[in-house]
């Protein structure tokens, strides 16, 4: 199985008795062969644009685990229903997410928290005492 989440919007001309009947009918579309992990209720919102000759709609959002093979049946049976304005099937992937070790200039807090470095101890690291004769050297070499 594979995880899939589809996001529809409804008529808003429906009543709520009618919104319920067809979310229970998509949701048992889904379980025949599948499982449902996550649905949220109905929302109502403004749509961007009119969408046959609708400002409003009701938002429908179901995350599901589903059988490859039959997804194009379920979506051919969901756009079956004249209440339904739009449909979007998405099939939903496992991402990695890896912990970046600098995600900021270093000496920053973002930085050190990431790595572990106390500022003391960087500091100190980093300081060495070098003489005026190895400076001159140095910029003799730069310059040449």
């Amino acid at each position: 199985m594979k995880s899939y989440e589809l996001t529809y919007l409804v008529s808003s001309e429906l009543t709520p008795e009618q919104m319920e009947i067809l979310v229970k009918k998509i949701n048992s579309l889904i379980l025949e062969h599948g499982e449902i992990t996550s649905s949220f209720s109905p929302i109502k919102r403004n749509l961007t644009y009119p969408i046959k000759k609708l400002n409003t709609a009701f938002l429908n959002q179901i995350e599901f685990n589903f059988e490859p093979e039959e997804i194009d049946k379920l979506k051919k049976e969901i756009n079956k229903e004249n209440e339904i304005l739009r449909i979007m099937l998405t099939e939903k992937k496992n991402i990695k997410i890896k912990k970046k070790t600098r995600s900021a200039m270093p000496g920053s807090k973002l930085f050190l928290e990431d790595t572990k470095i106390s500022p003391k101890k960087e500091l100190k690291e980093t300081k060495q005492k070098i003489g005026l004769e190895e400076i001159g050297e140095k910029l003799d070499e730069i310059l040449k």
